[in-house]
């Protein structure tokens, strides 16, 4: 990130790609509470930095602190879903997901043209 201005088109897209996300959702979602930074990107400051000053239009944006001091992002957000699973205290997040009434793999979104899906 620090030396972003030797790549500006690889910069750019980076952030926009993530800019479209939000702007995406946004049909779904008018008026957030805020907007959250996670991730290990997001640990990055000129990232983050450019990030919520780009999603500020949106609302409000905050990064989310890192509970584990060891474990990866992903270890970290794998626990979170495991406890909200189980109805501890992230419970909220997983019903606001609906990750109890997921079905399928990704795979079953992937179409392409003059491909019949496998049937079961």
């Amino acid at each position: 990130a620090k030396e972003h201005h030797k790549y500006p088109p690889a910069w750019n897209m980076l952030l926009e790609s993530i800019v479209k996300g939000v702007a995406a959702i946004m049909v779904a979602v008018e008026k957030p509470r805020e907007i959250l930074l996670s991730g290990r990107l997001s640990g990055i400051p000129e990232i983050a930095e450019t990030l919520a000053a780009r999603l500020s239009k949106f609302g409000k944006v905050r990064k989310v602190g890192r509970q584990a001091s060891v474990a990866k992002e992903a270890a970290e957000g794998a626990y979170i879903i495991g406890e909200g699973l189980l109805g501890g205290k992230y419970k909220g997040i997983v019903d606001c997901l609906k990750l109890r009434e997921a079905r399928g793999t990704m795979h079953d979104y992937i179409l392409l043209k003059g491909v019949e899906p496998e049937k079961p």
